[in-house]
C-alpha cells in the first residue's frame, strides 16, 4: 500500500513529510506505520515500516535517525547514526547530509524546521509537558548552534490534537464582513451569539493576496511582535485568547507588510550570525550570505579592523563581539545609518571597542589596520529596477546600487587599500552575481599578490579575499 505524506511549502527545499498510519505494515493495537522500535509490536514488523520511511526519505534505514522519546524539553545533535541506543531526548538536528530525522506522535504534535541557506534541518516531539518545558525552543537555539539564523528558520507542526480559542461578539464579525463577505471563511460558530476567529489564517490570506514570498512565516513572526512573545514560543499562546488591542495591532502589521516593508522593519531587528541587531530604513538589512565574509575574517589573524560603509554596522560589531580585544572602526557617509549602528553598538556593549565616525571611503582615514571588511552597494543600474519591493521600495538606494556596472566603489578603494592597511594584512569584500572575477582583478592590478574568492554556501562567489605582502610597505 501507498504511504501517505504530508509535506509543507515552507520546507520545500528539503525532503520532508508527516506520514500518517496509511502503507504500514503492523496490525492489531498497533494497525499502520508503527515506527517505534522500543513499542510490543513485532520487531521485524517494525522494521520493515522504518525501511518503507527511508525509502520515502531516499536514506538507507540506518540513517533514518530518532531518539527515545521521554516527552522532555532535551535536544541531541547528531552527525550520523547513535552508537548503540538512541539518546533519551524529544528533537534532534543536523547539519549532516544524509541523514533523516525522525519523531513519532499519537496525539502530540510533531514539529520539522529548516534553515535552507544554512543547510540545518531539526525535529521535535512537543507533547504538553515538552512543549511547556521548552522543547521547540531548545531545538531553535540547537540550530543556531549549527550554524542556522533564527530568522531563516520554517518551522512547520504536523497533524496534532490541537483547538484554538479566539471568542469574539457579533459586532466584531460585523466590521470584516462590511469590509469583505470573503472574510466569514475566517469565522466559526460558538456559543450563543459569539464567534471564533482564526487570527493566523487572516493574516496569511492579506499576505498571500499582497504576493508576498512565505506569508505564513511573516504572519506568524507579525503575530507573535504583536503579542510580545518570542517567534519560537508562539505555538504555545496561540490557543490563547487574543484582546481587541493586539487584533488590531496584528492587522496594522498585516496591512503594512502587504505593502511590501521588510518584516525587520515592522519588527525592528534583524538576526545576522546568533545576534539581533536594529534595523531601520536608514540601513540595508544584513542578510544570511553576508555571513560568509564573517567566517572569512575570523579565520584570519587580526586585532584591528575597519569597516567601510558600516549601516548598522552588523559586520563590525559582529566581529568585535566574536573577537574579544580586538578593535575596529566603522565608517559611513550617512549620518542616520551611523546612529543606527551606535544603537548597536549600545546594545552589545562595544562602546569601547567600536568607533564609528561618518566618511566618504578611505578619504581622511589615517593608520593602519590588519583587516579592512566592505559590503559595498555592487547592484548594477540595470539590474535595480528588477530588485524585489522591500529592498527597492524600502531600503536606502545609496546602499544598494552606485549607477552603471555597480563596480565603482571596488574601482576607488582598490588602489588605495595599500595605504591602510598593514604588511601582510587582509581586505575582504562582498560582491554580487557574477562580479567576484572582475574585483579580484583589480586587486591583483594593484599589489595584492594573494587574492581568492570564496563562494557562499549556494556556491555563487560572495567574497573576494585579499592579503598584502608582508613587505610591502
Amino acid at each position: 500500500m501507498t504511504l501517505e505524506i504530508i509535506t509543507s511549502d515552507s520546507l520545500s527545499a528539503f525532503r520532508h513529510g508527516f506520514f500518517t498510519r496509511r502503507g504500514g505494515a503492523s496490525s492489531g493495537i498497533f494497525a499502520g506505520l508503527n515506527c517505534g522500535a522500543g513499542s510490543s509490536d513485532q520487531s521485524e514488523i517494525v522494521q520493515i515500516n522504518r525501511a518503507r520511511v527511508a525509502g520515502a526519505m531516499n536514506v538507507e534505514p540506518a540513517h533514518l535517525v530518532g531518539v527515545h522519546q521521554v516527552h522532555s524539553p532535551d535536544v541531541v545533535s547528531v552527525t550520523g547514526p547513535h552508537d548503540g541506543a538512541a539518546p533519551k531526548a524529544d528533537a534532534l538536528v543536523t547539519a549532516t547530509p544524509g541523514l533523516a530525522l525522525s519523531v513519532l506522535t499519537a496525539d502530540c504534535q510533531p514539529v520539522l524546521f529548516g534553515d535552507a541557506e544554512a543547510g540545518v534541518i531539526g525535529a521535535a516531539h512537543a507533547g504538553w509537558r515538552g512543549a511547556m518545558d521548552g522543547v521547540l525552543e531548545a531545538t531553535v537555539d540547537a540550530m543556531v548552534a549549527l550554524g542556522a539564523a533564527r530568522d531563516c528558520i520554517h518551522a512547520v507542526i504536523g497533524p496534532t490534537i490541537s483547538q484554538r480559542a479566539y471568542e469574539v461578539g457579533p459586532e466584531f464579525f460585523d466590521d470584516f464582513m462590511a469590509d469583505s463577505p470573503d472574510n466569514a471563511r475566517f469565522f466559526s460558530n460558538g456559543e450563543g451569539d459569539r464567534m471564533l476567529f482564526d487570527l493566523p489564517a487572516f493574516g496569511l490570506s492579506r499576505l498571500r493576496a499582497a504576493g508576498v514570498p512565505d506569508p505564513a512565516r511573516d504572519a506568524r513572526r507579525l503575530l507573535a511582535h504583536a503579542l510580545g512573545v518570542a517567534p519560537e514560543r508562539l505555538t504555545l499562546v496561540l490557543p490563547d485568547p487574543v484582546g481587541p488591542e493586539v487584533a488590531a495591532a496584528f492587522a496594522d502589521l498585516i496591512a503594512a507588510r502587504a505593502a511590501r516593508r521588510p518584516v525587520s522593519h515592522l519588527v525592528g531587528t534583524r538576526a545576522f550570525f546568533g545576534r539581533d541587531f536594529i534595523v531601520s530604513g536608514d540601513v540595508l538589512d544584513p542578510r544570511p550570505e553576508t555571513e560568509t565574509l564573517i567566517a572569512a575574517a575570523l579565520a584570519c589573524d587580526w586585532q584591528s579592523v575597519l569597516d567601510l560603509g558600516t549601516g548598522s554596522g552588523a559586520i563590525l560589531l559582529t566581529l568585535l563581539a566574536e573577537r574579544p580585544g580586538a578593535t575596529g572602526l566603522g565608517i559611513d557617509v550617512s549620518g542616520p545609518a551611523l546612529a543606527v549602528a551606535a544603537r548597536n553598538r549600545a546594545r552589545l556593549g562595544l562602546d569601547d571597542r567600536a568607533a564609528l565616525r561618518p566618511g566618504d571611503w578611505l578619504n581622511g582615514i589615517t593608520g593602519r589596520f590588519d583587516l579592512i571588511v566592505c559590503n559595498p552597494p555592487y547592484i548594477p543600474e540595470t539590474e535595480y529596477a528588477a530588485l524585489e519591493p522591500e529592498p527597492r521600495l524600502w531600503e536606502p538606494r545609496l546602499a544598494l546600487t552606485p549607477g552603471a556596472d555597480g563596480l565603482a566603489v571596488y574601482r576607488n578603494l582598490a588602489p588605495k587599500l595599500g595605504q591602510v592597511l598593514t604588511p601582510g594584512g587582509t581586505v575582504l569584500f562582498e560582491v554580487g552575481a557574477g562580479q567576484a572575477a572582475a574585483v579580484a582583478a583589480m586587486l591583483r592590478g594593484t599589489g595584492f599578490p594573494d587574492v581568492r574568492c570564496l563562494a557562499d554556501l549556494d556556491g555563487r562567489d560572495r567574497v573576494v579575499c585579499a592579503t598584502l605582502a608582508p613587505e610591502n610597505r
